[in-house]
C-alpha cells in the first residue's frame, strides 16, 4: 500500500477523524454526523454494509448508535494517522487509519472508498464501509 497523506481521497476520512474528538463541540454529535455525510450509502431507502452487515441507514439517528457501538475507538480520539492507502480498482480505495483512543489504546481501521457517480455529491468519495482492521 502507498501513503497518501493529504490527497482527495483520504480527505473524508481526515475530515471524519479530526471532528469525532469534538462531540461536544456546538453542534451535538458533530463528528458522527460528519461521518455520516461522508458514508456513501446514507440517507436512502437501500440497505447498507457500512458496519459490515446489512443495516438501514436513511436516518442519521440509525447511523448515530451504529457508530458509538462499532466504531468507538474514532469518537473522541486523541489521535490519527492514515498508514496506506491503495486502489482496489478504478474508484475504489482501500485506507488504513490508526487512532489513539480515548483510553490511549490504539487500533486500526479500514475505510472503503468509493466514488459517488450521481446526485448532488458525484465525484467525491464517500465511505462505503468502515471496519475495525483485524490485523
Amino acid at each position: 500500500m502507498e501513503r497518501q497523506h493529504g490527497t482527495r481521497r483520504t480527505f473524508p476520512i481526515q475530515l471524519s477523524c479530526r471532528r469525532l474528538p469534538f462531540p461536544q463541540s456546538s453542534q451535538l454529535n458533530h463528528g458522527i454526523q460528519t461521518a455520516y455525510e461522508f458514508a456513501a450509502d446514507a440517507g436512502g431507502m437501500e440497505r447498507s454494509r457500512y458496519f459490515g452487515f446489512s443495516k438501514d441507514l436513511y436516518h442519521l439517528d440509525h447511523f448515530l448508535g451504529m457508530f458509538g457501538n462499532m466504531c468507538g475507538d474514532l469518537v473522541n480520539n486523541q489521535s490519527h494517522e492514515v498508514l496506506e492507502a491503495r486502489e482496489l480498482e478504478p474508484g475504489v480505495q482501500l485506507v488504513r487509519v490508526r487512532v489513539v483512543g480515548p483510553t490511549g489504546r490504539s487500533g486500526d481501521f479500514d475505510f472503503l472508498l468509493m466514488r459517488k457517480d450521481l446526485g448532488r455529491k458525484a465525484g467525491s468519495w464517500m465511505v462505503k464501509r468502515l471496519l475495525k482492521s483485524k490485523s
